[in-house]
């Protein structure tokens, strides 16, 4: 502190009061000062015990009474000291709030700064509504989250031309358990056999494989027919005979809460039963017929056989032309004549034995062809003597002749005879007649109308 002060035989006395002025004190001659007694006073050693100390001057002159100068004020500023280091580590849920703590020796100069490459830089941080409190002791980060884990938290302190750096603070960020994929081994399978359920997870602590019946879901615990309820992977075996559907699923859980995977299906099957044998079907002139088989349960393999007569032996059917669907419990088979008396049965495979059905004649079914002429001549020449249908294969035929008026001429059910044109006996006349055929056949009954011309 200095002073200008003018007159005769100037004389200078420097004091100093730490209670505001209330009481002064003349500073004596001390290491701490220098130029005491002239109009600049020197300062050397300053502690913290001097912040807001006035000083002022004391004047005697040859003439006149004493002066004192206005008091000046000292102000002392700490060198940055961190007195309590932040914690070493804090651990967090995602998306949970939590702070960063110290206890300093100033309450300005302070920067909160962060590290995402593990200490190599720092960068200060902002205020914002993520970081609150970046100036003061206290750093405040709400919410957390999972790009978070493994930075670094530190604080500068700045001051008097002085940086101090706080160790750094490591925050590690917890989520919930994430399922990175599952897999499944069986979704059908017979009783006794074995199934395997798998989750491939992160961050999960505990394990705990689950099981619903059809009451809703409980622990699968400890039970002799499943291996690793507590882990990751669930293996059956072996597989109850449920009745119904179950279903599994697994509970990955830590500090910050429960993720579930699932629901695995399981169905379990039953043995297969024939609930009917197989039945060919199919209308006359179609091209294909179908056999069918009715099964209760779900089979595992299905196969229609062929009886193979060279070697007296059922013999897989093999898909081609003239089948289609030899897996499946509908067999198509091609309308055709060389499949006529070709003998079928269906072989099922399931959870137990393999089982087959009774054989099927397979008989195709095509209307036979029929020809009626419109005209015949029963004269002596013996060419066309009578009238008649002309049919092949094993049929039932009734045929009938009437007049121009209705009059029933003839009628007769054996196919292979004809009219000869007489009624009652006596020949009829040349005219134009009217007949009516009916024919009962593989494909079914048939009738035809039409009329003949009897010619003399």
């Amino acid at each position: 502190f200095s002073i200008n002060a003018t007159g005769t035989q100037v004389l200078y006395r420097w004091q100093q009061s730490l209670n505001e002025g209330n009481t002064w004190e003349d500073i004596t001659a001390s290491p701490a000062y220098d130029g005491e007694n002239t109009n600049s006073l020197k300062l050397i050693q300053i502690s913290a015990g001097l912040d807001n100390s006035l000083y002022r001057c004391r004047i005697e002159g040859r003439c006149g009474a004493p002066l004192v100068s206005a008091p000046a004020r000292l102000s002392v500023f700490p060198i940055p000291e961190i007195l309590r280091q932040p914690v070493s580590q804090i651990v967090v849920c995602a998306g949970n709030e939590t702070s960063f703590s110290t206890d300093l020796n100033l309450s300005t100069g302070i920067f909160w700064e962060l590290s995402t490459d593990n200490g190599l830089s720092y960068t200060p941080i902002e205020e914002s509504t993520t970081y609150q409190g970046v100036h003061t002791k206290i750093l405040k980060i709400n919410p957390t989250s999972g790009n978070m884990n493994q930075w670094l938290f530190r604080v500068r302190l700045s001051g008097c031309g002085q940086n101090v750096i706080s160790e750094p603070a490591k925050l590690t960020v917890k989520s919930l358990p994430l399922v990175l994929a599952f897999f499944s081994q069986a979704e059908a399978v017979c009783p006794g056999e074995e199934a395997n359920f798998e989750v491939q997870a992160a961050h999960s602590d505990a394990f705990e494989w689950e099981l619903d019946t059809g009451a809703g879901y409980h622990a699968v615990g400890d039970v002799a027919w499943a291996q690793g309820s507590g882990s990751a992977k669930l293996h059956l075996q072996p597989v109850p005979a449920w009745e119904t559907p179950v279903s599994f699923r697994l509970k990955l859980s830590n500090e910050c809460g429960i993720t579930e995977a699932g629901p695995f299906d399981l169905f379990v099957k039953k043995p297969v039963e024939i609930i009917h044998q197989p039945v060919l079907s199919g209308g006359c002139g179609s091209k294909v017929l179908e056999v069918q088989i009715g099964l209760n349960g779900l089979a595992q393999d299905l196969q229609w056989e062929l009886f193979d007569t060279l070697n007296a032996e059922f013999i897989d059917l093999p898909e081609g032309v003239f089948f289609s669907g030899v897996q499946n419990s509908q067999l198509q088979v091609k309308n055709d004549a060389s499949i006529d008396g070709l003998l079928l049965r269906c072989r099922i495979n399931s959870c137990a034995a393999a089982i087959f059905s009774d054989p099927v004649v397979i008989h195709s079914k095509k209307y036979n062809p029929v020809y009626i002429p419109n005209s015949f001549s029963p004269n002596e020449d013996q060419e066309n003597p009578e009238f008649k249908v002309y049919i092949q294969g094993d049929v039932n035929l009734k045929i009938s002749v009437f007049s121009r008026w209705g009059e029933l001429l003839y009628s007769s059910d054996d196919a292979q005879k004809g009219w000869d044109g007489t009624a009652n006996g006596r020949p009829v006349p040349e005219d134009v007649y009217i007949y009516k055929v009916s024919i009962k056949q593989a494909c079914g009954l048939t009738s035809r109308t039409g009329s003949v011309h009897l010619m003399r």
